[in-house]
């Protein structure tokens, strides 16, 4: 049952797509910026992904002591959910 005021998505090929296509592609080439990434970007990356990487392999080498240990995996904890929020947010984009 159709409700009143209902939002109804029409299919990509109207003008409103085209004109938001061509607008965001005029953008991009206009301000010389890439379409898929920037350097903060890839920093961050990387920093993210060192940040879970680092202290993983610490605690399998060095097997350090439990308290030591728990800091490390918390900080897995952290640089994972980084990696999903940040990360994984602007892959989607």
């Amino acid at each position: 049952m159709k409700q009143k005021g209902q939002v109804k998505f029409v299919g990509k090929n109207n003008e409103f797509w085209s004109e938001l296509k061509s607008r965001v592609e005029l953008y991009f080439i206009e301000n010389k910026v890439s379409r898929n990434y920037n350097r903060s970007m890839v920093i961050k990356s990387i920093v993210l992904m060192s940040a879970y990487i680092f202290p993983f392999v610490a605690v399998l080498v060095f097997q350090p002591e439990f308290w030591i240990s728990l800091l490390l995996w918390s900080l897995c904890g952290l640089a994972m959910a980084g990696i999903g929020m940040s990360v994984m947010h602007d892959a989607n984009h």
